[in-house]
């Protein structure tokens, strides 16, 4: 019968390979057997369903880096670990700096931590924190720059909402990352509880799936297809590229294939994404409310005609744009453009956002003082005008005359 398996994803610093320890002797507990652990950092483990009593875990922390594989047969690698097995401890599994073994003395040590292994610990954790801290300032100031978009922009679309939520996540992430560390260099002393390695890899668990679903809206916004195209092109190629250098040929042939390789996914994307735009270019234009309302009040039967929307949590945006081939006819060009703050929880937030004295004079910029017509506010500027009522805005080029059907029709547009 084949036995249960159980894998548990987490993120470790050496600091916390205690607390490591202590989890592992948990799950021997509850009839869960190590068989194999892969990465140092982020470390997937693989459990099997294993009744066998008194089996107890001691996890180490060496310098010597020729243990890089797990299955490293390296002098140094068996020299290591023949001097553990001598002492009863059965190898388990090893990855970098990390050594899992097995033994069936609870109280069991595997060596008192030398000077030279605390300096070498101390000196990981601190790399390891300088550039979670640097990446984390960087994602901040993007984070930032996207918040201020959204609020100046007029209105926020679904790509730029989503932006924001990647943003937000991989703040989460690189924060939850960088928590333990803080702790550590305040505590000074190492994690043992296993309960703070859970609650970390729940948190970067939620993190990482809001970036997933957030990544996937964004495809979804514009083609799942091309979205699945490109993963599988750079998993492929990211596969080539480990397989290079898992091989034996010279350090500078591995450069450089690398380098040809990583230029072939930057051609293959490039690629993809241009006959993605290519492709829409072509598609017939997007029926959408407004243009349909222009169409019916206003004669563009000798006009090129083009209109798209966009929606998001926060509003939706419709555009129309009607003009003639002939340069000499740009007098009857007609564009005219809807925004819509959307109905629901966040109304009243993203109305106080766009409507308060800050954005209004920002947006208002250039154009004359507001008058009250028609139960609109009617702003003028010099290449169009701008009705606010309400949650709505539209704005209408000067090239439409304001007559009797162009009120009928902002009427309407307003009744959306």
């Amino acid at each position: 019968m084949r036995k249960r398996k159980k894998r548990v994803w987490m993120i470790i610093f050496p600091f916390e390979y205690p607390a490591l320890q202590t989890y592992l002797n948990e799950m021997s507990q509850k009839g869960w057997k190590l068989i194999k652990a892969y990465g140092d950092r982020s470390c997937w483990l693989t459990f099997e369903a294993d009744d066998t009593e008194g089996q107890y875990y001691l996890v180490d922390y060496t310098k010597d880096y020729s243990m890089l594989l797990p299955e490293s047969e390296t002098q140094n690698a068996k020299k290591y670990r023949s001097f553990i097995e001598e002492y009863g401890y059965e190898y388990v599994c090893s990855n970098g700096p990390l050594q899992i073994y097995r033994c069936s003395d609870p109280h069991a040590q595997l060596r008192e931590g030398t000077k030279e292994d605390r300096r070498i610990l101390n000196m990981s954790v601190h790399k390891n924190a300088i550039l979670l801290l640097i990446l984390l300032g960087m994602y901040l100031l993007l984070l930032k720059q996207n918040f201020d978009n959204m609020k100046w922009t007029f209105y926020a679309s679904g790509t730029q909402i989503q932006s924001f939520i990647i943003m937000a996540a991989l703040n989460l992430v690189w924060l939850l990352q960088l928590l333990p560390y803080l702790i550590w260099l305040i505590r000074r002393r190492n994690v043992t509880s296993p309960r703070v390695l859970k609650l970390q890899a729940n948190f970067t668990n939620a993190s990482i799936l809001m970036l997933f679903c957030a990544l996937l809206g964004t495809a979804v916004s514009t083609d799942l297809r091309f979205m699945f195209l490109i993963i599988a092109v750079c998993i492929c190629f990211g596969l080539l590229i480990r397989k290079l250098w898992l091989g034996s040929c010279k350090l500078w042939l591995k450069w450089a294939g690398t380098i040809v390789l990583v230029w072939l996914i930057f051609l293959g994307t490039t690629q993809i994404t241009v006959n993605n735009i290519w492709r829409h270019l072509d598609e017939p234009m997007e029926e959408t409310a407004l243009s349909t309302l222009v169409m019916k009040y206003m004669d563009t039967s000798d006009m090129t005609v083009d209109s798209f929307s966009d929606s998001s949590m926060l509003s939706t945006h419709q555009m129309f744009n009607a003009y003639t081939e002939e340069e000499a006819d740009t007098q009857r060009d007609i564009n005219v453009q809807l925004y819509q703050i959307q109905k629901g929880l966040l109304q009243d937030w993203v109305k106080s956002q766009y409507q308060s004295k800050e954005i209004m004079d920002m947006l208002c910029r250039g154009y004359g003082k507001p008058v009250k017509t028609h139960g609109f506010t009617m702003y003028t500027g010099e290449l169009d005008y701008l009705f606010i009522r309400g949650n709505t805005y539209v704005t209408i080029s000067k090239t439409v005359s304001l007559d009797d059907t162009c009120w009928k029709l902002l009427q309407e547009i307003f009744n959306l």
